[in-house]
């Protein structure tokens, strides 16, 4: 099981959130822990967890279900006919609906939300009405840094979200979490991995840095490929991050700095 390393403060008020039925918006970039930790809080309060990954193809019909229509021809429609989607599931069991990288949701699914968060009801086709049972939340995540393919979040939705920022970690506990997933690793290894990936954060040649995979990634490519850090670098980084000019000639300069930095420390 995956250890929780700092995060109390996070995890306190998703925690407050949950206990109070309220819905949330949890904002950060890529790689923060943003899913882990909703998982880690539901299931510390026994809540059910039922979890969607959006895009800008997710349509109302998916979020909420639809009659099948070979059912609808023999029988017409009735609850036998109708095919729950992730949302009606979550009201009828009084779960946390998580909608991970919920402002790529279109407009109009998005919209559908809006009841079912503010009074608990959702109307479908054919004049059944769902009622959500106690317990029933949404809890939608975003990335501030990305902007492909996302839609605007509509502010009827926005107001019936609460708020957490959910930002990288401080380097000692960014070195203990890959020590956890890496209990065999040197320590130099695991600073000088994310010591490099959070460069990456910081660096104007980047517009996105890695996470804390990038760091992980580092390390056990380097103990596989017998403490080849300047190819461990350059797999554990190339799909994982944006940079202003040619990305190999940028990551190659960055393994250079490394490499430079490691002999002068070691020298």
């Amino acid at each position: 099981m995956t250890l929780l390393v700092g995060r109390q403060i996070e995890q306190r008020a998703i925690m407050a959130a949950l206990q109070c039925h309220r819905h949330l918006l949890l904002e950060g970039p890529v790689g923060v822990g943003k899913t882990f930790l909703t998982q880690l809080c539901c299931e510390k309060l026994d809540r059910p967890f039922i979890r969607i990954n959006a895009d800008d193809r997710y349509n109302a019909k998916q979020l909420t279900g639809y009659h099948d229509p070979s059912i609808v021809l023999t029988q017409g429609y009735s609850d036998n006919s109708f095919i729950s989607g992730p949302l009606v599931n979550a009201m009828k069991t009084g779960a946390v609906l998580f909608i991970n990288e919920m402002n790529r949701l279109p407009e109009y699914t998005q919209n559908v939300l809006l009841t079912s968060m503010d009074e608990g009801v959702l109307d479908i086709p054919s004049g059944n009405v769902v009622h959500a049972k106690s317990g029933f939340c949404v809890i939608g995540t975003q990335n501030p840094d990305s902007f492909i393919a996302t839609h605007p979040m509509s502010e009827a939705l926005k107001d019936r979200l609460d708020w957490i920022k959910i930002d990288y970690q401080p380097k000692e506990e960014e070195c203990t979490i890959v020590q956890n997933h890496c209990p065999t690793a040197e320590l130099t290894l695991i600073e000088c991995a994310v010591d490099i990936v959070r460069a990456t954060r910081n660096d104007p040649r980047f517009l996105k840095g890695g996470s804390i995979r990038a760091a992980m990634a580092i390390v056990e490519l380097a103990i596989e490929l017998d403490g080849d850090l300047q190819m461990a670098i350059k797999m554990a980084l190339y799909n994982r991050v944006q940079c202003q000019e040619d990305k190999d000639t940028i990551i190659d300069t960055l393994v250079a700095e490394t490499e430079k930095k490691k002999h002068s420390m070691t020298a």
